[in-house]
């Protein structure tokens, strides 16, 4: 069974994604083959996502600090 490990990592404009494929010894070349495919397509939306979660803290940030 083949792991897919989602990595996010601070960068200074942003936040970098990647997703790297662990193959077991076990693995067929097609499960390897698909794995390396999914964690490919996987990394785009976790972007996105990463992306929605800090604009959703930014906004919160901005509300919690307009104390008067």
């Amino acid at each position: 069974m083949a792991k897919i490990v989602i990595e996010i990592k601070d960068k200074s404009r942003g936040f970098e994604v990647g997703c790297r494929v662990i193959p077991d010894d076990g693995d067929s070349e097609i499960v390897s083959k698909v794995a390396d495919k999914v964690g490919k397509g996987l990394a785009g939306h976790v972007l996105a996502k990463v992306n929605e979660a800090v604009q959703k803290v930014k906004r919160q940030f901005k509300e919690s600090n307009n104390v008067h």
